[in-house]
């Protein structure tokens, strides 16, 4: 199996799991986008590839290497954000099995709408399509402080819905038309 060796007769495997901590194994951290940990704050193991992850968890590992007696999980609110043509797509948090998506602002079939995701009676995540960062910043922090759906949404949260494919959103842009033709 390959893994790292070090000065000593120690081998660590290198299959990118982490604990909560940016740990390896005792005394060796590691980070970046090939690091897979178990975030406390979602419950479920991840592995984010994105320079904005990678960036938080090397600070997070170093400050646990330095500070052995303090050290702190490494909880993020995962964020990504891409420019796709003139449409601006951003998401915080888990958006993977969730229990609803719900449109909270905007228009779907305008193509610029912020989505908020629900698992269990919390919010878990949120996605932006087409809208001002600002129009997301808000929900970051009700999926940090685990607000409820109830609270960050209005009404009680809904059975859960049967799958449903999300919309090509790309299809009829005017780019994607050009190309096509």
């Amino acid at each position: 199996m390959p893994g790292l060796a070090t000065r000593s007769a120690h081998r660590f495997p290198l299959n990118g799991r982490l604990s909560p901590y940016c740990e390896a194994a005792p005394d060796v951290y590691a980070a970046g986008d090939v690091a897979r940990w178990h975030n406390p704050l979602f419950g479920t193991s991840m592995r984010i590839e994105h320079r904005t992850n990678a960036a938080e968890q090397g600070v997070a590992a170093a400050r646990n290497l330095i500070h052995p007696g303090a050290r702190k999980p490494f909880a993020p609110v995962p964020y990504f954000w891409s420019d796709q043509y003139d449409l601006k797509i951003q998401a915080y948090g888990h958006l993977r099995g969730d229990d609803e998506v719900a449109v909270v602002e905007g228009d779907l079939a305008a193509r610029r709408f912020v989505a908020a995701y629900r698992t269990g009676d919390r919010v878990s995540g949120a996605l932006a399509i087409g809208m001002a960062p600002q129009a997301i910043r808000r929900w970051r922090q009700a999926i940090l402080t685990r607000t409820a759906w109830e609270e960050a949404v209005g009404g009680s949260p809904p059975k859960p819905r049967p799958p449903t494919p999300f919309p090509r959103l790309c299809a009829g842009h005017p780019h994607r038309r050009a190309q096509q033709a």
